[in-house]
């Protein structure tokens, strides 16, 4: 039996659809061109290839129990600077932060995730001081 791969990987909605896209790619060209653009109607059906996979994982996964972050042997003390936070357009927020090493990291949100950052970092005394 093959040695199972030991590194989490970070899994988004973005991340899987390239994921699928890729793998069909590398297994058919023209299948992959025939998801990427329909020959009946010309549109885009990886997004109903990708929710299909994304049951699958789930399915598979059912059961496991989520790793957490707070419970890691060795976690990795991350530091953060002062106005080391970048804005985008869409009110997504990234914050750059470095590793013991100096190694970057960074933590992206999506805008409904910052505004929940901001209320938690505010504290529970937040609305009393206002």
């Amino acid at each position: 039996m093959a040695e199972q791969p030991t590194t989490a990987y970070r899994l988004t909605p973005r991340t899987l659809d390239l994921f699928v896209r890729a793998v069909v790619e590398e297994v058919d060209y023209d299948i992959h061109k025939g998801y990427e653009s329909g020959e009946e109607d010309g549109l885009d059906h990886y997004p109903e290839l990708v929710a299909q996979a994304a049951k699958m994982l789930d399915a598979i996964t059912a059961g496991e129990p989520a790793a957490s972050i707070a419970d890691a042997q060795d976690p990795t003390p991350l530091r953060w600077g002062l106005n080391d936070v970048l804005w985008s357009d869409d009110n997504s927020v990234t914050v750059m932060l470095s590793g013991p090493g100096g190694e970057p990291y960074w933590l992206e949100l999506d805008a409904e995730r910052a505004a929940v950052l901001r209320t938690d970092l505010a504290g529970p005394n937040a609305e009393a001081q206002r």
